[in-house]
């Protein structure tokens, strides 16, 4: 696991499908967000990915418990609304936090049950691209995002991933309120160093460290705002308090790595797909979508319009402190 995302739980599902098993995983970020420079077998997919093919009373029990503080409780309202209720479908299901009750009951004994798994290094490698091993964005990006990537190469593959992260900048910062402080210093951070790339000026080094510094704690804050699920009825749809701030702050964090992705340098086609995934994490967000007005996605040149994902594939094989005080070192 790179260590991006080792600060998340996870859950991953194994589903009984007449094509054969399908394995569901997902994060308790986001919309199960996948950290860079992780690479999974081409059998496993997000149940996100899959939520514009499903009904709508699944999406309505599912949408509301991301960012909760347990991931195997949306693999089983997916799989319970995706089998309209009669279930049975998963035959095993793991995760890192512990599995309430409230789950083990709904999915019944035949099912292999783990939780608490602490996280281990894999025979298989899956920090790079090997055979049957694709990346986040082949996995869960959607169709334009992938499109997206492929639409440019050699010398204006650094000039897209520029664009992608000044223009989410501009969209999360007229979207979200900026309610605290340390909101506004983040903000103030990020622009300054798109305001540095953008010049073609090199940013210091320092400025890097407090980009990390202040997602590192933007990252604890969001922690602390999951919420536990686990004596909420299963199959009800259930309205999470403090829902919006928590998805405010990933979408927050999606922008600064999308700048955090630029600090490599020059950007080559990885880095191209990896920002287009990051991305997409927010303007593909159904509720960013309508938090965002006409006139600003027309602020950038890369549009937020609602995204195609296209038929998908068939079953088978709060912070104490600052996050950033004062201005960046060498910033007068």
């Amino acid at each position: 696991m790179p260590d991006s995302g080792r600060e998340l739980d996870w859950a991953v599902a194994v589903l009984r499908v007449p094509a054969g098993p399908l394995v569901l995983a997902t994060s308790t970020e986001g919309r199960g967000w996948l950290p860079p420079g992780l690479y999974l077998p081409t059998e496993v997919t997000v149940p996100w990915r899959w939520l514009s093919a499903i009904p709508k009373r699944v999406r309505e029990s599912v949408v509301p418990v991301e960012n909760s503080a347990d991931p195997a409780r949306v693999l089983t309202e997916f799989d319970l609304g995706r089998s309209r209720g009669r279930g049975g479908s998963i035959s095993a299901l793991v995760s890192s936090t512990e599995i309430p009750t409230t789950l083990r009951t709904v999915l019944g004994h035949d099912v292999l049950i783990q939780d608490r798994i602490a996280a281990e290094r894999s025979a298989v490698d899956l920090t790079s691209r090997g055979p049957g091993l694709v990346d986040r964005l082949a996995l869960a990006g959607s169709t334009e995002s992938q499109q997206r990537a492929l639409a440019v190469a050699g010398p204006d593959v650094q000039a897209l991933c520029l664009e992608l992260a000044r223009n989410a900048d501009v969209l999360v910062s007229a979207a979200v309120p900026e309610d605290t402080d340390q909101i506004a210093a983040y903000r103030r951070l990020r622009q300054w160093i798109l305001d540095e790339l953008s010049a073609g000026r090199p940013v210091l080094a320092s400025w890097w460290r407090q980009l990390r510094d202040a997602d590192d704690m933007l990252a604890a804050a969001l922690r602390s705002h999951r919420i536990d699920v686990s004596d909420m009825p299963v199959g009800a749809r259930v309205d999470l308090p403090d829902g919006n701030v928590s998805r405010s702050m990933v979408f927050e964090r999606r922008v600064g790595e999308l700048l955090s992705l630029l600090a490599v340098g020059e950007s080559g086609e990885q880095t191209l797909r990896d920002m287009c995934y990051a991305y997409g994490q927010i303007v593909e967000h159904p509720l960013f979508q309508e938090a965002v007005g006409t006139d600003t996605q027309r602020a950038g040149s890369i549009s937020a319009a609602p995204i195609n994902y296209g038929p998908p594939r068939p079953y088978g094989p709060g912070p104490s402190d600052s996050l950033v005080t004062g201005a960046p070192d060498g910033q007068v």
